[in-house]
C-alpha cells in the first residue's frame, strides 16, 4: 500500500509576521529552518519540502 505524500503546503494569511511567530516554534522543533522573503515566509527541511505563509489574504 502506498500512502500519498504532501510535497508542499502554502497558507495565505492577513498578518504574516504574527502567524510566522506562532508557527516557528513548532516547525523549528520538527527540524524546519525559516527563511523570510519579503511578504512570504518559508520553512524548509532537506530541500525536499517547504511550508509557506503568504501575505495579502483578507
Amino acid at each position: 500500500m502506498t500512502l500519498p505524500l504532501v510535497d508542499h503546503l502554502g497558507i495565505s494569511v492577513a498578518d504574516v509576521a504574527a502567524t510566522a511567530d506562532r508557527f516557528e516554534p513548532v516547525l523549528t522543533e520538527l527540524g524546519y529552518v525559516r527563511a523570510d522573503a519579503g511578504t512570504t515566509v518559508f520553512w524548509t527541511r532537506l530541500a525536499r519540502s517547504a511550508r509557506q505563509l503568504t501575505g495579502g489574504w483578507r
